[in-house]
C-alpha cells in the first residue's frame, strides 16, 4: 500500500476517488529510453569553454497504447554543478538525472500515464570565487544557461512531434515542469521569465559600473535562439512553453517576474532550507521576497532570490492559480493536512524539518559515497562525501525518501491534471507549427555592412533576392518590418531605433537567415 509523508508525519492511504489515469498509478511498470541527444551547446565546466552534448532519459508507461500523452520535464538538483569530487563539482552525492529521487519520481509519474523526461542541462560556476560580485555573476549565468537548455528541449520535442514521427507519444502543448532542488529554480523561471528586459534589474548588474551580468552577445537571449559566443541556437522557431510548474525546493531569481502572463505554479519547500530560502523573514515570520542564497560549503553570500512562500503567495493573489480552486484538490485529505501546517498557503507545502535539512526526498548510496573523501571540506581525507551530505539529511533512508516522494507526487498530480486540462485530453490535438527553415548566411552570400552601424546598414545577397526583412530587439519585440523587397540589395534606415543589439531576420525563397546587428 502506498503511503504519503506530510509535515505532521501522518500516513494517508491513496483516495480511491483519484484512482484514474494521470491522478494515480494505473500501470504496473515504466520503460525508459536513456541518453537521447537533444542539444549541443557551449559548456563552461571545461577550460576553455567547449561544445557539450546534452541528453535526456524518457520514461513511459509500459504497455500503454496512447500516443497523445501529457509530458513532464523533470529537472534534477545539484547547485548548478555536477555531483562528486572533480574540480568545480558540488561536493555532494546528488546532482544528476540518475539520482534516486529523479529516477523514482519519473517511474511513478510514468506509471500514472505520463511521459516523463529527466534532462541534463549545462552547469558551471565557481562558488569559491573571491568576491560576492563574481559569485553572483557566475551563478546567474549558470541559471540562465539552464533555462535556455530547458527551452531548447521543449522545442526539440515539438520538432519530434511534428516532423519526427512523435516517437515518445507526447502532446507537446501539454507540458509540466517538475523541478527538484536546483531544478526548482529552473521550473520557476520557465513559468515566469518571458521578456529579455526582465533580466535588466539592478541585482543582475555590476554594482560599480552597472554592466549587466547577462550579456546577450556572450550568452544569447532567454530562449537560447540567438547565436552568441557561448550559445549555439538549437531547434529555433518551435514553441518553448510549459503550462504548469512545480518545484520541490529552489527559488525564483526575482519576484518581479511574476505577472498575469505567468502560468500556474505550486511548490513544496523545507521552511528551514539553508540553501534556497523558503521566503519568510526568520525574525518576523513575515513573507520575504529577498532571501539570501549562500554557498553550501562555507555560507558565503551569493544573491537575493524569491523563495516559494513569496512566489506562491503572489501567484495566488494575481489569480494565476485560480484553476486549482477545484473539488479535486479541496476534497483531498492530503492537501487538507498540508494546508494545516504553519506558513502553508494554497498550493504550497511548507515542510518542517530539523535545521539544516533541505531535501528529505533525497537518497544516495551511503556505502559507496562513504569511500569517497571530500577533500574540499577536509583536506586530510578523513571526511567522506556521505559524512558531509548527512549533515543536511541525517536520517536519510529509502523509506523516508519514498514517503516524501509520494506526497510530492500527490500534490503535483491533481494540479497538473487541472492546469493541463487532462480531463479533456482524449481527442485533443496540438496545433501544428509553421516553422521556416533557417539557412546559413554563407549559402546566400549575405553580408551586413557596416556592423556595428550608424544610421544605415546595407544588406547585400549575392545568390538570391531578399524577399522580406524583420528587425527584432533582444526581447523579441518587432522593431521594423519591410516587405516585398525583391532585390539583392537593401539599405535599412535606422530611424529612431536606440543603440543596442538586434536580430535581423532576412527571408529568402530558400529560407530565413538570422543575423546579429548592432546599432552604435
Amino acid at each position: 500500500m502506498k503511503t504519503f509523508f506530510t509535515t505532521i508525519m501522518l500516513l494517508f492511504t491513496v483516495s480511491q476517488m483519484y484512482a484514474q489515469r494521470y491522478l494515480e498509478e494505473v500501470f504496473d511498470s515504466a520503460v525508459v529510453v536513456s541518453d537521447v541527444l537533444y542539444s549541443q551547446n557551449i559548456t563552461v565546466i571545461t577550460d576553455p569553454p567547449s561544445l557539450d552534448s546534452l541528453y535526456a532519459d524518457y520514461y513511459m508507461p509500459f504497455g500503454d497504447t496512447e500516443t497523445n500523452r501529457p509530458f513532464i520535464i523533470y529537472l534534477h538538483t545539484g547547485s548548478f554543478l555536477p555531483a562528486g569530487p572533480p574540480t568545480f563539482a558540488n561536493g555532494q552525492p546528488t546532482g544528476s538525472k540518475s539520482d534516486y529521487a529523479v529516477v523514482e519520481s519519473c517511474k511513478r509519474l510514468a506509471k500514472m500515464g505520463y511521459v516523463v523526461a529527466a534532462i541534463e542541462y549545462r552547469q558551471g560556476w565557481n562558488p569559491l570565487a573571491s568576491t560576492v560580485e563574481i559569485r553572483r555573476n557566475q551563478l546567474i549565468n549558470a541559471a540562465y544557461r539552464s533555462l535556455q537548455d530547458t527551452r531548447a528541449f521543449i522545442r526539440f520535442n515539438w520538432l519530434l512531434w511534428q516532423d519526427g514521427g512523435n516517437p515518445y507519444g507526447i502532446s507537446p502543448c501539454k507540458i509540466s515542469a517538475f523541478g527538484q532542488g536546483t531544478g526548482g529554480y529552473i521550473s520557476f523561471v520557465c513559468a515566469t521569465l518571458d521578456s529579455q528586459e526582465e533580466v535588466n534589474i539592478p541585482k543582475f548588474q555590476d554594482p560599480i559600473d552597472g554592466t549587466p551580468y547577462i550579456n546577450t552577445a556572450i550568452v544569447g537571449d532567454i530562449y537560447g535562439e540567438m547565436q552568441a559566443a557561448i550559445n549555439v541556437p538549437n531547434h529555433v522557431g518551435w514553441p518553448s512553453d510549459i503550462q504548469f510548474a512545480f518545484n520541490a525546493g529552489g527559488a525564483l531569481g526575482d519576484s518581479s517576474w511574476i505577472d498575469t502572463n505567468s502560468i500556474p505554479m505550486a511548490s513544496a519547500h523545507v521552511v528551514n532550507d539553508p540553501f534556497a530560502p523558503f521566503g519568510i523573514d526568520p525574525n518576523t515570520g513575515l513573507t520575504d521576497c529577498e532571501g539570501l542564497v549562500v554557498v553550501p560549503t562555507n555560507n558565503d553570500p551569493v544573491v537575493d532570490v524569491a523563495g516559494s512562500k513569496c512566489v506562491i503567495e503572489r501567484a495566488n493573489a494575481l489569480g494565476i492559480n485560480d484553476i486549482f480552486d477545484d473539488p479535486l484538490i479541496h476534497n483531498d485529505p492530503i492537501d487538507q493536512a498540508v494546508l494545516g501546517q504553519m506558513y502553508a498557503e494554497p498550493n504550497l507545502w511548507a515542510i518542517h524539518r530539523p535545521s539544516p535539512e533541505s531535501a528529505p526526498w533525497e537518497f544516495w548510496d551511503a556505502a559507496f559515497w562513504s569511500t569517497i573523501p571530500n577533500l574540499l571540506v577536509d583536506p586530510t581525507g578523513n571526511t567522506s562525501f556521505h559524512d558531509v551530505a548527512s549533515l543536511t539529511n541525517p536520517d536519510m533512508s529509502i523509506d523516508k525518501a519514498d514517503r516524501y516522494i509520494d506526497t510530492l507526487i500527490a500534490l503535483f498530480a491533481p494540479r497538473s491534471y487541472l492546469a493541463l486540462d487532462l480531463e479533456n485530453i482524449q481527442g485533443f490535438a496540438c496545433t501544428p507549427v509553421s516553422v521556416e527553415e533557417l539557412i546559413d548566411a554563407n549559402s546566400i552570400g549575405l553580408t551586413l555592412a557596416p556592423n556595428p552601424a550608424g544610421q544605415y546598414v546595407n544588406f547585400q545577397a549575392e545568390k538570391e533576392q531578399i524577399l522580406d526583412l524583420e528587425l527584432y530587439d533582444i526581447s523579441g519585440r518587432l522593431m521594423q518590418r519591410i516587405q516585398s523587397i525583391n532585390s539583392n540589395n537593401y539599405q535599412l534606415n535606422r530611424n529612431n531605433i536606440p543603440p543596442g543589439i538586434y536580430i535581423a531576420k532576412v527571408r529568402f525563397e530558400e529560407g530565413i537567415i538570422a543575423e546579429k546587428l548592432i546599432f552604435k
